[in-house]
């Protein structure tokens, strides 16, 4: 006798499929996205720490001992901080949409040896 709580849905092998390389696109998609968010982040660092350079460079101020210090930590301070807890909570998902397209492309067999395989001859 079935649980009353179960649910379930008879589908063809090909709407299971169509579902499962449209999760596959979504994890591809997921995954770029991701890559593109710590790019940008970096990219946008980066420029900001030439930006504060240039302007120091540019000015004619030198910096006592004590400010050299201050904004040593700062920028210290502010690499931690984006480090821990942003790019730590992108890898974190980065890893978790790794996993799930691992899995996906297992079902289909995508990653074994020889699948894919073409030989190109150049003459």
């Amino acid at each position: 006798m079935q649980d009353s709580n179960e649910l379930t849905i008879s589908m063809s092998d090909d709407k299971k499929i169509e579902i499962l390389l449209k999760a596959l696109e979504e994890r591809y998609n997921s995954i770029h996205i991701i890559r593109e968010r710590v790019q940008n982040i970096c990219l946008w660092i980066l420029g900001l720490f030439i930006t504060a350079a240039g302007w120091l460079l540019q000015s004619n101020h030198s910096l006592l001992t004590k400010e050299k210090i201050f904004f040593s930590l700062m920028i210290l301070i502010s690499v931690f901080v984006i480090r821990v807890f942003y790019l730590n909570d992108l890898e974190k998902g980065f890893k978790t949409q790794q996993k799930i397209q691992a899995k996906i492309e297992e079902v289909f067999r995508i990653m074994q040896k020889r699948r894919f395989y073409f030989k190109f001859y150049i003459s």
